[in-house]
């Protein structure tokens, strides 16, 4: 399975997750070839509106690039949404980091159940 194809896997993974936990979702089109920032996956629970991006890794460490969060960031706060990394480890399973508080001092909620 190539790294492309295992990052959407993860991705719709996601998404059946948040719906279970009372949200809708969507995975988003183009997310990561486009210039213009978008987000993974849009979540709202009709309360709260949320933007995710997907990192997996078969490691017990993900790196962020600095462009990622600032694209994250970027489309969250045009699009009136809370912004999140969403990290799946392997044997670990999910993760979550609000990105609004910058590279250097990503807050882990870690789990789901927190939002």
């Amino acid at each position: 399975m190539s790294r492309k194809s295992r990052g959407c896997d993860y991705e719709r993974k996601l998404v059946h997750l948040l719906y279970s936990m009372g949200f809708t979702a969507v995975r988003v089109a183009g997310s990561g070839c486009m210039r213009y920032p978008s987000p993974d996956i849009l979540a709202s629970n009709g309360t709260r509106l949320i933007a995710f991006e997907v990192k997996s890794s078969q490691k017990s460490c993900v790196y962020i690039r600095e462009d990622d969060v600032s694209d994250l960031l970027s489309f969250a706060s045009s699009f009136g949404a809370e912004s999140f990394f969403a990290f799946h480890l392997t044997n670990q399973g999910w993760f979550f980091k609000r990105a609004e508080l910058g590279l250097s001092k990503l807050e882990e909620i870690g789990s789901l159940r927190q939002f």
